[in-house]
């Protein structure tokens, strides 16, 4: 053999062992929730319900793509049935994996058309008092009707999955599929519970059905304080955490109006996410921002008072989460 073949024959060896060497990935999608939005407190044909708005996303290397497969149930023309739901994985060297994943069936009342059962849980917690309520497993069309970033890698640059038929649906990388608040479906009842702090946590996936590449990160929650009498929501945070926090002081406890100043907040049980804010003073309300929980006892921000307003209490009560300092924050003129 010549030197001229026996390279040759090396070459060819080590391309062949590269190929080999070269591993086929699945490209994964991985689902994420988006904090509840859009809420609202309503009365409904059953009593109070909170009602919002919830968006999911794929930020996975590959889509969420469902294609509808055999009839499970027979149906009519106003309710066409059940369909089985085969999830297509793809792979990096072109081929498809098919995984069931549940079924496909048809809603009417504000959707009419079909949807993946079990796609997501809604539930209500309460932080302090009340009782909590789990909504009924929630079912989904999967559309891309929401950019979220399509900078990532495989992300689509335009919508894809476009209808909500039984034959495909689907979330491309980088888009999301947003649900309104006024759609069937997108409420919690609130029945006799009072008014407070609660926790809205939303999770999609929530029985791993779909091939996902993170599951950890399925859950995403908005607290929430409502005011049953004046019929009122406000969003106070967007931690999971339900942690009892006590303030021990503010640094700096007083301001005057028309300026800003960073404070210092001391206390405990401080997660991220918490809301700081301020109540029960007259006049321009301070308005706290860049808050950053520094450690479970120390928070820092920065608190601003626009001009003008009531001089009759200048004196505000601090609120961090579910804590209160009463008189902590002083307005001067």
């Amino acid at each position: 053999m010549t030197r001229s073949m026996l390279g040759v024959l090396v070459v060819a060896a080590w391309l062949h062992a590269g190929v080999a060497s070269a591993q086929v990935v699945e490209l994964l999608p991985n689902l994420e929730p988006f904090s509840a939005s859009d809420i609202v407190l309503v009365s409904g044909a059953n009593g109070l319900e909170l009602r919002f708005s919830t968006t999911s996303w794929n930020k996975g290397a590959g889509p969420m793509e469902l294609v509808g497969g055999a009839i499970i149930q027979d149906g009519t023309p106003d309710n066409p049935g059940l369909r089985e739901v085969w999830q297509q994985i793809y792979r990096s060297d072109g081929t498809i994996r098919k995984e069931l994943v549940g079924q496909f069936e048809y809603h009417g009342g504000t959707h009419n058309h079909f949807h993946l059962e079990d796609y997501a849980t809604y539930t209500l917690i309460p932080v302090s008092q009340g009782v909590g309520s789990v909504g009924e497993k929630v079912s989904f069309c999967l559309l891309d009707n929401i950019k979220v970033n399509t900078h990532l890698p495989n992300a689509a640059k335009r919508p894809v999955y476009t209808t909500c038929n039984p034959d495909i649906q689907g979330i491309s990388v980088g888009f999301g599929d947003i649900y309104r608040y006024y759609l069937d479906g997108q409420s919690l009842p609130f029945g006799d519970n009072p008014s407070g702090d609660y926790l809205i946590k939303i999770q999609t996936n929530p029985n791993a059905n779909l091939f996902e590449s993170n599951y950890s990160d399925n859950v995403a929650c908005t607290r929430v304080r409502v005011n049953r009498e004046e019929m009122t929501v406000a969003v106070v945070g967007t931690s999971c955490a339900i942690a009892t926090a006590t303030i021990t002081d503010i640094v700096d406890n007083f301001i005057r109006a028309g300026s800003s100043k960073p404070v210092v907040i001391h206390g405990s049980g401080f997660v991220s996410g918490m809301n700081v804010s301020f109540e029960n003073g007259s006049g321009k309300v301070p308005v706290a921002g860049n808050v950053t929980v520094l450690s479970s006892d120390t928070i820092t921000a920065t608190i601003s008072v626009a001009s003008g307003g009531s001089t009759s209490d200048p004196v505000w009560d601090l609120r961090v989460g579910d804590a209160l300092l009463p008189n902590a924050f002083t307005v001067t003129r």
